[in-house]
């Protein structure tokens, strides 16, 4: 009988997330304690897709290292609602210390 109850466990945990969605990947996951010693690739440009509505505002892609890969992985961009009326976005950077460079998310102002 446990084992019943535990697999429908599962099933339904299994469920609840797949209906949940993808999870988005933030630069927070990215820990202040990462060395980047590799130099961001240039920056790329990418074309927005359709506006979705007049208070949309179109977030560029950017470049994010992964530590697990030692990579630089592209995050497309997106169209996002400002938090409030006159935000403007701050797009992420990198900023060179000491050697290594380090990762500042982008923000709304």
């Amino acid at each position: 009988m446990n084992r019943v109850k535990i697999f429908l466990t599962v099933i339904a945990l299994g469920l609840i997330l797949a209906l949940a969605g993808p999870v988005p990947v933030t630069s927070a996951q990215v820990p202040d304690t990462v060395h980047i010693r590799i130099p961001p690739p240039p920056r790329a440009h990418d074309m927005p897709a359709p506006r979705p509505d007049s208070i949309s505002v179109w977030i560029p892609g950017y470049q994010e290292y992964d530590p697990g890969m030692e990579a630089y992985v592209w995050h497309p961009g997106w169209w996002d609602h400002p938090p409030k009326k006159g935000a403007k976005w701050i797009p992420p950077k990198y900023k060179r210390q000491h050697g290594e460079y380090k990762f500042i998310p982008g923000r709304w102002k």
